[in-house]
């Protein structure tokens, strides 16, 4: 037997039964179940303490320090509670069972009421990552938009009733000059005439790059408005009416020839190399304006068919003679000067007459009755593209030359050429349509780059045996002699030119520089072909092959039978200096020219 920590003595049977009994002896009541303690006020409550039922005190609470139970046991227990008032804090007190364990938690007291206060921050968090999530997506989604739409056809623009987002400049191309080719109208007069045209029929150019050029830049004024696909826009066909050729077309179709009313133009004569004037007349003519408004709405929806009803008025000619000369005056003084492009390295290019006269394109507008000069850009920046590189592009060419042993240059066997390469020859073709436009015509400066040539040099040695092969020609003897430096190869007779009338060889020290194993050559009063063999050294000087002259080589007779200058020879000793004596072989000319037959 022990005692409790109230001195009654406990038994280690002692069950529920019993503890009840004792705890109503021990809080002095009369009666079982009448277990009650009293408790002083509460502070600061203005209604007294309420009795509480201490017959079973809560596991818990099991000694007198834990329960502050005060008093006498088996008397007035009576428990001491903190007091309630505005400055005092609550203290929750050990969870603990009678015999002083920790007691579990019940449900949904304490750690729950944790738990549901952590719940609210934790989907807080979950939220916020989620937005930034879709924040970063967002950001991300929107530079590599921008990124792939930068030369591209941004979202939710569209051309020709179709979407194009996405195409680049190339398809775009295609896909413009396939609408514009297959866009129709269908025009009738209301009194049963009608007629079908294409767009070119009706004298309408499509400007295909200009149309790329507004597609690819659609929607560009604001970044997040470009690749937003719900925000749309629409780009029309860029075009150019020649209303002269509209109304050529509709004439045709619709009003007789000796009702027309023509108006003067102007055209190019390619002999006289000028435009002229070709007078108009008054007549019976169509109305554009319904066409030209049909227009319009073809250009914002290309590739279909769209018909319209157009009329008919008298009018005069739509354009005057005199509107049309000062026309042809200023295209003329346009042809007046030639159109010259220079590459920036001495090389120039005139552009023909004809061809500027195709860059003109006089511009009828008949309802005011003007007609202009307008430039084709589109043309010009073709030729400044493919024409200009073929005429002044130039390769590079190395400069060969042979030296002495000095050091000094004797001969230029292959002059040395600065390579040229046009570029940007859009800008190029930019100051051409300026100065049409201008009508003030100037040499042109195109952009280009230079490649200075290169140089090799050969030091030849005429001075020790078996050195380099030269070929002296001595006119007193009419002979030619091939030398290995100061070692005698082989010796030739010749017949050297006529020494009158300016014929004469020239003397002084040369070098082969051109040669031919056959050729037509030419001269004042002579022309001979197919001759065989030619190694020219000094101009129009050389060794060739002279089947007409065997007999002059045979005696030396330069004095009655001589040449025009050249070296003749028999056709197997002009093929042994053409074989044997290349490019850069020095030729050298001495002695006096002979007044009789030497042989």
């Amino acid at each position: 037997m022990v005692n409790d920590v109230h001195g009654n003595a406990r038994i280690p049977s002692y069950d529920a039964t019993d503890a009840h009994r004792g705890a109503d002896a021990y809080a002095g009541a009369e009666n079982l179940g009448e277990r009650t303690m009293s408790m002083p006020p509460l502070t600061g409550a203005a209604f007294p303490a309420p009795a509480i039922p201490v017959g079973a005190y809560p596991q818990s609470l099991t000694g007198a320090d834990q329960t502050q139970v005060i008093g006498v046991p088996g008397a007035d227990a009576t428990m001491a509670l903190p007091a309630f008032g505005p400055s005092a804090q609550s203290t929750v007190p050990s969870q603990v069972t009678m015999d002083g364990s920790d007691m579990p938690p019940v449900d949904g007291i304490g750690s729950h009421a944790d738990a549901g206060s952590k719940r609210p921050r934790f989907w807080l968090i979950v939220v916020l990552c989620v937005l930034a999530a879709l924040i970063v997506a967002m950001v991300a989604g929107f530079f590599g938009a921008r990124s792939y739409y930068a030369h591209r056809a941004a979202p939710g623009v569209r051309f020709g009733g179709e979407s194009v987002a996405g195409k680049d400049a190339g398809q775009l191309k295609d896909l413009v000059a396939a609408k514009a080719s297959g866009s129709q109208l269908v025009v009738t007069d209301g009194k049963g005439g009608h007629a079908h045209a294409n767009l070119k029929e009706l004298g309408v150019t499509s400007n295909v790059d200009k149309t790329v050029e507004a597609i690819l830049s659609a929607k560009s004024s604001n970044q997040l408005a470009r690749v937003n696909p719900f925000q749309r826009q629409t780009v029309p066909l860029a075009y150019r009416v020649d209303e002269v050729k509209m109304n050529d077309f509709l004439t045709r179709n619709f009003v007789d020839k000796d009702q027309r009313a023509q108006p003067s133009i102007i055209v190019f004569d390619g002999g006289s190399k000028t435009f002229a004037v070709q007078g108009g007349r008054d007549g019976r003519a169509p109305d554009l304006a319904p066409v030209k408004r049909a227009l319009e709405r073809t250009a914002q929806e290309p590739g279909g068919k769209e018909t319209v009803t157009t009329g008919y008025r008298d009018v005069k000619t739509p354009v005057t003679q005199d509107v049309a000369a000062k026309a042809a005056d200023e295209a003329n003084q346009r042809l007046s000067t030639p159109m010259v492009v220079d590459n920036g390295a001495g090389d120039k290019f005139t552009v023909p007459t004809e061809q500027v006269a195709q860059w003109i394109k006089p511009t009828a507008d008949l309802r005011r009755g003007t007609l202009e000069l307008e430039y084709d850009q589109d043309a010009i920046k073709a030729y400044a593209a493919k024409e200009l590189p073929a005429k002044l592009n130039k390769d590079m060419v190395t400069e060969k030359n042979v030296k002495n042993t000095k050091g000094e240059v004797v001969a230029v066997t292959e002059k040395g050429q600065d390579g040229v390469k046009l570029k940007d020859t859009d800008a190029t073709a930019a100051q051409i349509l300026g100065l049409l436009q201008s009508g003030r015509i100037a040499p042109i400066k195109a952009a280009a780059d230079v490649e200075q040539h290169k140089e090799e040099t050969r030091t030849a040695r005429y001075d020790v045996p078996d050195g380099d092969m030269w070929v002296e020609v001595n006119l007193s003897t009419q002979t030619a002699t091939a030398y290995k430096g100061t070692t005698m190869v082989k010796s030739f007779p010749i017949c050297s030119g006529l020494p009158r009338n300016g014929d004469e060889s020239d003397p002084g020290t040369f070098f082969i520089n051109i040669r031919y194993d056959v050729q037509t050559m030419r001269g004042p009063g002579y022309v001979s072909p197919n001759v065989r063999w030619v190694s020219y050294y000094n101009g129009s000087e050389g060794f060739h092959t002279a089947l007409w002259n065997y007999d002059a080589i045979a005696h030396g007779d330069a004095a009655n039978r001589g040449s025009h200058g050249c070296i003749n020879m028999y056709e197997q000793d002009a093929k042994w200096i053409y074989d044997n004596c290349p490019k850069g072989t020095m030729v050298k000319v001495i002695g006096a020219q002979p007044t009789a037959p030497v042989r």
